[in-house]
């Protein structure tokens, strides 16, 4: 986030708005589809607002096997969909612990 600051009629600063990681993170809770977003979109918005939450040194594989991660990208993507979606999309995940699954079987929802 920027924060923009007039100087004068012709000249601005531009400096970022550093947020807490609480305010942060809530902001990812309340993150809803749009409607003119695919599901895929939606899921790789999702993934991607949740690494930018996270500490600089968690990797990208971690992530793919991270519980939490997977859990509240699972609940996003399901409170997303409509409800005659969720059971199918819960059988095809059911028993996957890794992000790249999900992935998949969004793609496979599709």
């Amino acid at each position: 986030m920027l924060a923009i600051t007039f100087i004068s009629s012709n000249k601005f600063s531009v400096s970022p708005i550093v947020l807490g990681k609480d305010k942060i993170f809530s902001e990812f809770m309340n993150l809803q589809k749009k409607k003119n977003e695919d599901f895929i979109q939606y899921y790789q918005k999702v993934v991607d607002f949740y690494i930018f939450t996270q500490p600089n040194t968690i990797g990208l594989k971690h992530l793919e096997s991270d519980p939490i991660a997977f859990k509240l990208i699972k609940d996003k993507m399901v409170r997303a969909m409509p409800n005659q979606l969720v059971p199918e999309f819960k059988r095809r995940i059911e028993g996957k612990k890794k992000l790249p699954d999900m992935f998949m079987a969004v793609l496979e929802m599709r």
